[in-house]
C-alpha cells in the first residue's frame, strides 16, 4: 500500500515535498497553524494533525512547600498558598517533545507574584533559565539558542520563598516568534482522520502518522 502526500496551511498554501520528512518540520514549518496531510489510495483521505500553538506545559494538581497548583484540565490554573522555600512545580519533558528549537519565543502570563520560565538540561546540569516571565513583566520576548547536549526541557511556575500567592484562572502562553498571540491552552498533538480523533501523542512523528492512515484505510 502506497501513499502520495501532499501537505498546505489553511487549504491554500502547499508546502515543499521535503516538509514531509518529518512531522516536526511540517509542524514547525506553519507558526502554529493546522498542518493538513492529503493521501491518496483508492480514495483521499483528509488527515488533520491538531496541536497548540501554546507550548508551555502545567504539571497536574500538586502541593509543594505551602504553595498548591491547581490544574484546571483547561490550560488554566489557580495558584495560592505561602511558600516556605523556593518552590519549583514543573514538568519535565525530553527537548524534541517540548518543540523548542532556534528562534524567537515570547512568554505571557495572566498574573503577577510568580514566575514561569523554561530551564534546559545540558550533559548532567540544568543551565540558566533561557525563557521566563519574572517580577512585574507580564510579556517578555527572547532570541532562543540551544546549546549542543541539551536533551530535556522542563516548564517551571516558581514562587519565591515567603511569597504568598492566591491566583484562579492563571494562564502561561508560551508561543514561538517575537510577540505575545492570544492565550490558548496546550493541547496533546493528535491525527484525526475525516474528523474522528485516531491517535493522540506528544511527540508526533512521521511514523505514526502513516501507521494510522494504514488504520483508518481499513475502515
Amino acid at each position: 500500500m502506497s501513499y502520495v502526500k501532499t501537505t498546505w496551511v489553511d487549504d491554500e498554501t502547499v508546502a515543499t515535498p521535503a516538509v514531509m520528512n518529518n512531522i516536526e518540520d511540517g509542524i514547525e514549518n506553519t507558526n502554529g497553524r493546522l498542518v493538513n496531510i492529503s493521501n491518496e489510495v483508492d480514495e483521499d483521505y483528509r488527515v488533520n494533525v491538531l496541536y497548540s500553538k501554546n507550548l508551555f506545559r502545567l504539571k497536574a494538581t500538586t502541593t509543594l512547600n505551602g504553595i498548591t497548583l491547581t490544574n484546571n484540565g483547561n490550560g488554566t490554573f489557580n495558584l495560592s498558598g505561602t511558600a516556605t522555600a523556593n518552590t519549583s512545580i514543573y514538568i519535565e519533558v525530553n527537548l524534541g517533545e517540548s518543540k523548542l528549537q532556534n528562534g524567537y519565543y515570547t512568554i505571557a502570563r495572566k498574573s503577577t507574584g510568580y514566575t514561569a520560565q523554561v530551564d534546559l538540561y545540558q550533559d548532567t546540569t540544568w543551565k540558566a533559565t533561557p525563557i521566563y516571565s519574572a517580577s512585574t513583566t507580564l510579556v517578555s520576548t527572547y532570541n532562543l539558542s540551544i546549546p549542543s547536549g541539551v536533551n530535556k526541557v522542563r516548564f517551571i511556575i516558581y514562587v519565591a520563598n515567603g511569597n504568598s500567592v492566591s491566583l484562579t484562572n492563571e494562564s502561561v502562553m508560551l508561543n514561538s516568534g517575537d510577540s505575545a498571540i492570544p492565550f490558548e491552552p496546550y493541547i496533546t498533538p493528535s491525527i484525526n482522520v475525516d474528523g474522528e480523533v485516531i491517535y493522540s501523542k506528544n511527540n508526533l512523528d512521521i511514523i505514526d502518522i502513516t501507521n494510522k492512515i494504514e488504520l483508518a484505510s481499513n475502515w
